[in-house]
Parts: structure tokens; C-alpha cells; sequence
């Protein structure tokens, strides 16, 4: 069972994912002004890469909250962290050539969020020019959150969808901890489905690839191998 260790990031510094004002600017991007956010407890990069859980591990997830509200990713810092790891990132990519400009700066994994999906066409376009690509389903209140058909749907009914695209990397995000019928969903062969492990009921749930954990809380801690 893979083990990813994820990390939030603002133009000040790195964030936990688990903390208040990373949940407080993730949950709701689009509604974020262009200061911080509120008691932010920044870490540096020397900080992020001393943890335990990312030291030990070869790649990390990064949830860039200045990508995700202003499409203004924190490329230089993703840069360095990409010298030292493999970085799987949510950049808040609104088209293919966003995307592609986040590859070029050092993501291993470019995630399009289903939030700013406008059209699920869009990873047809996304595969045709590479295979770093992902989908990040943001989940509220048991369902999908997004600007395309996928919302509102269930994530057995979305992963399935995305499957059929052949798309190789996705991940559940239950921002709210409510994992609808997320026990249902099952992983294709070669297919990477990886679930946010802060809702923890997910962690029996033998279907994933992996679990996404916050290295800097008590329970992520707890499931790094």
C-alpha cells in the first residue's frame, strides 16, 4: 500500500495540510482574498523536508492554495522542492496549457482539480500531449464538486468516467470528511486511485492504490512505513 505525504503551499511558505488555515483556503479557493491566510504556521522547505514522513518518502503531494485561488502557482518553490522529490501537484491548472506549464516546472504529476473543470473533455486533450497527468476529485457532502458534468455525481460514478479515459492517476478528496459511496470505488489495473487518509474510515479500504496522509499530524505519523 502506497503512502503519499502531502503538503500545502502559499507564497509565504509551506502549510500542513491538516491545519485551519490550510483547510480555511483550500475549501474554498474562489473565495480566498490575496493576503494569507488567517494564523498561518509556515514551514520553510528545510522544515517540509526534515519530516520523517517525507524524508522517507521519494515523492510528495502539493496543494498550492495561490494556484487553487489566483492560478498563480508558487512555481519557483515547487522548483526547488522538485530537486529533492517527485512532486505530485494541485496547482489549480485551469487548461491543458496550465498544465503543461506545471510539468515544465518540475511536477512529476500535474492534477487537474474537478472544481475548475470546466469540461471532462479536457483530459482527452491532456493525454493526447502526456501521461503526468491526474484528477483530483474534490468531494463535498458525499459527491464531486465541479464546474463540469462531474458535479454533483457520485466518486464511484466519476472514478468510473475516469477510467474510461484511461486516466492513470486519481485521487479522492473528501475536504469535509463525508466519503458518500467512496467504499465502492475500485481501482482499474494501472490505475493509481489514492484517497485522503484524514477521513479515516478509509484506511480498511483495501480497493486504493495508496492513502495521502498529513506527515505533521499525530495519525499521518502513524502510517508512514
Amino acid at each position: 500500500m502506497r503512502i503519499l505525504p502531502a503538503i500545502g503551499l502559499e507564497r509565504d511558505g509551506f502549510i500542513a495540510v491538516g491545519a485551519d488555515a490550510f483547510m480555511e483556503a483550500g475549501q474554498n479557493p474562489q473565495d480566498r482574498g490575496t493576503g494569507p491566510s488567517s494564523s498561518p504556521s509556515y514551514l520553510s522547505l528545510d522544515d517540509v523536508l526534515a519530516n520523517p514522513g517525507i524524508d522517507r518518502s521519494e515523492t510528495v503531494m502539493v496543494l498550492d492554495v495561490d494556484g487553487l485561488a489566483r492560478n498563480r502557482p508558487n512555481v519557483d518553490t515547487i522548483q526547488d522542492l522538485a530537486d529533492s522529490k517527485e512532486v505530485v501537484l494541485n496547482g489549480g491548472a485551469r487548461t491543458v496549457e496550465d498544465m503543461i506549464d506545471l510539468i515544465v516546472a518540475g511536477a512529476s504529476v500535474c492534477l487537474f482539480d474537478s472544481r475548475f473543470m470546466t469540461d471532462v473533455m479536457m483530459v482527452d486533450e491532456a493525454r493526447d500531449l502526456t501521461d503526468n497527468f491526474g484528477v483530483l476529485l474534490w468531494m463535498e457532502k458525499g459527491v464531486v464538486r465541479s464546474m463540469s458534468s462531474l458535479d454533483g455525481i457520485a466518486p464511484t460514478q466519476a472514478v468510473t468516467e475516469l477510467v474510461r479515459k484511461e486516466v492513470d492517476t486519481i485521487v479522492l478528496w473528501p475536504a469535509d470528511r463525508d466519503l458518500g459511496d467512496s467504499h465502492r470505488v475500485y481501482a482499474r489495473e494501472g490505475c493509481d486511485l489514492l484517497a485522503f487518509a484524514a477521513a479515516y474510515e478509509l484506511k480498511g479500504n483495501d480497493h486504493y492504490t495508496g492513502f495521502i496522509i498529513d506527515p505533521f499530524t499525530e495519525t499521518g505519523r502513524e502510517m508512514v512505513p
